[in-house]
């Protein structure tokens, strides 16, 4: 299966995620751009653990699969992308090949293939349960301020880490130097009022990740007890075929223990909710 996106729109994704990709090769789930396809839309991500960022788009599919662009094979995706038409569309496939995963791009005549091994790209942060968290806070209580970005570059030269605050909602940021001697503002930029409630709204159901097992949805995020009253949880990885791989709670398990979801509900079921996690 494969699913169809603006070019213009994936190069833009790539330009803004890159900056934040790891350039520790020893940490190679993290050595890359990670592309996440799931309930209707297209993610791309990446973190080196000090900063995150994500960009999305929605598509029109039920397909579901993740790849790993490595940071290695960026310049030559981005080559690619910048010698297509400007309204060119590229059809993205991810394919499970031996023990890789390979990501096609193809625009008319012109492809791209490039490949990750499937276990770096099954080892990426559960960041979805880590966002959520963070996001279902009482966010209201927080100020909304907005910055100009071109301005913020302006204090990587103060030094590798700056303080920063502010005093009052919708008030100039602060950024200072462990040694006093560097102090910064950026002021802020005056927009329509909106709450972090009204921007990060939209991002919530996303991040609740389900599965459909013969006409029922499962929460992936719940521990589920079967017939006997054991308790699985999802393992936070999926097997090539995209199914979730589920683990019987409390007991260490090895990725050839894991037991997709289909076949827990086959031999287990039914399942009943339990506890959210």
């Amino acid at each position: 299966m494969s699913l169809t996106i603006p070019a213009a729109a994936l190069t833009r994704a790539i330009e803004r995620i890159t900056p934040h990709v790891c350039e520790d090769d020893s940490l190679p789930a993290l050595n890359g751009l990670r592309l996440e396809i799931r309930s209707d839309w297209l993610i791309v991500t990446a973190t080196d653990r000090f900063t995150m960022a994500f960009d999305r788009f929605e598509v029109a599919t039920s397909y579901e699969a993740n790849a790993l662009l490595r940071r290695a094979d960026i310049p030559a995706v981005q080559a690619w992308l910048d010698r297509l038409d400007g309204d060119a569309t590229v059809r993205v496939t991810v394919d499970v090949q031996g023990e890789d995963s390979v990501l096609t791009l193809k625009a008319g005549c012109e492809q791209i293939r490039v490949a990750a091994p499937t276990r770096h790209v099954n080892q990426y942060p559960a960041w979805r349960k880590m966002l959520a968290k963070l996001l279902d806070q009482d966010v209201e209580q927080v100020p909304l301020t907005c910055f100009t970005t071109r301005y913020l570059s302006r204090f990587e030269a103060a030094g590798r880490i700056v303080h920063a605050w502010q005093t009052a909602p919708r008030s100039p940021l602060f950024l200072a130097t462990d040694g006093g001697n560097f102090l910064g503002l950026v002021m802020p930029v005056r927009v329509e009022d909106k709450t972090p409630a009204d921007i990060l709204s939209d991002w919530m159901p996303m991040l609740c990740r389900t599965a459909d097992v013969d006409g029922a949805t499962y929460d992936l995020d719940a521990i589920w007890s079967d017939k006997d009253g054991d308790p699985w949880q999802y393992s936070g990885a999926d097997n090539d075929r995209g199914e979730p791989l589920m683990a019987v709670v409390g007991i260490d398990t090895v990725p050839d223990d894991r037991v997709p979801l289909v076949e827990v509900v086959a031999l287990y079921g039914p399942l009943t909710r339990a506890v959210a996690r």
